[in-house]
């Protein structure tokens, strides 16, 4: 027998080895790579919920199950009385302040001709009752043009089209609506 072949190798030459390892370093590359795309594939679809679900643009609000709740109305004009709060929306957090600014003053109405769509939500188990949302746009520069609101205000309305639905938000008992036909809006519940 020849020492070559008891040398460790099992029988295999030295270029035979350094075959066999090269094969077994591009099968475990190949294997890295495809890892390496499915792991992308993965993030990327993940990047893409995450955007999709943030830019639903179309949606009232940001809860699904409360925007089925909400009624559309063609609004001609709005009265707000004694400096009713914005919100982004309908409802009060204390624990996260949801407000974007004040229009008018205690005691004081504010009347704008505001002529596009308008929402109502009820949400029976609310203290608070009722909310009307408006678009943040529209009414942002209706009060602006009236001065019933300054520039940074008006900028803190238009900030919910950016991080929030769009739609800013009332409560009830502080609003007054006049919808299309001229009449005036009360409760829409029932």
């Amino acid at each position: 027998m020849s020492s070559e072949r008891l040398g460790g190798n099992y029988g295999r030459t030295r270029n035979e080895k350094s075959d066999w390892k090269a094969e077994r370093e591009r099968e475990v590359a190949k294997k890295r790579k495809i890892g390496e795309i499915a792991i992308g594939a993965v993030a990327a679809a993940i990047v893409g919920v995450v955007l999709a679900h943030g830019m639903k643009t179309s949606e009232i609000m940001d809860d699904e199950e409360r925007a089925k709740n909400v009624k559309k109305i063609e609004v001609e004009g709005i009265a707000f009385h004694d400096g009713v709060n914005a919100r982004k929306e309908p409802f009060v957090d204390n624990a996260d302040p949801n407000q974007l600014t004040s229009i008018g003053k205690e005691g004081e109405s504010v009347v704008v001709d505001y002529e596009g769509d308008g929402y109502y939500y009820f949400n029976e188990n609310d203290a608070n009752g009722g909310w009307y949302g408006f678009e943040a746009a529209l009414l942002s520069d209706e009060l602006l043009e009236d001065n019933y609101i300054s520039q940074p205000a008006a900028n803190q309305l238009k900030s919910d089209e950016k991080y929030g639905d769009g739609t800013v938000w009332f409560n009830e008992k502080y609003v007054t609506v006049m919808v299309a036909d001229g009449a005036e809006l009360e409760s829409m519940v029932g």
